[in-house]
């Protein structure tokens, strides 16, 4: 009995995720989907999401920025690939703990700030805003560039 349970629960979760990755954007494997002319920051070519200089490839799991390779922890990369999914958008604190943390992070106080900070450093974003712009009494939102 608690094996079925276990498993409903699991196909439960699993048409969750998938209907919040076709509402945000993605397809049922996790890529973005073109939207044509409308959303030209978040390119794709074979699968690899771009905004200005920073480029992510999902399925090699790995982050360009110009033509440096970037080496983030899992975390860090989860949150980069779900801001560029959604360049431009606001993305509340409680956006990116439900999309990016496995668990929902219940506790957002500052452990997203913290990832932020640390992303952005990595990124070799100078001045804060600059790639990541904190949009106060929101959230953020991953600058579009030409």
């Amino acid at each position: 009995m608690e094996a079925r349970l276990f498993m409903h629960t699991v196909m439960i979760e699993d048409d969750a995720r998938l209907a919040a990755r076709l509402s945000t954007g993605l397809s049922a494997d996790g890529h973005a989907v073109d939207r044509g002319a409308d959303d030209e920051a978040a390119r794709i070519d074979d699968a690899v999401l771009a905004v200005g200089e920073v480029r992510l490839d999902p399925a090699s799991r790995r982050v360009w920025r110009g033509g440096d390779q970037i080496d983030l922890p899992d975390k860090q990369f989860r949150l980069l690939e779900y801001m560029l999914q959604q360049p431009g958008r606001v993305l509340t604190r409680t956006m990116i703990a439900e999309n990016v943390w496995d668990d929902g992070l219940r506790n957002v106080t500052n452990v997203i700030d913290v990832h932020i900070l640390q992303l952005r450093r990595k990124l070799g974003d100078p001045y804060p805003g600059v790639l990541i712009q904190t949009v106060r009494g929101a959230g953020y939102r991953l600058k579009i560039t030409a």
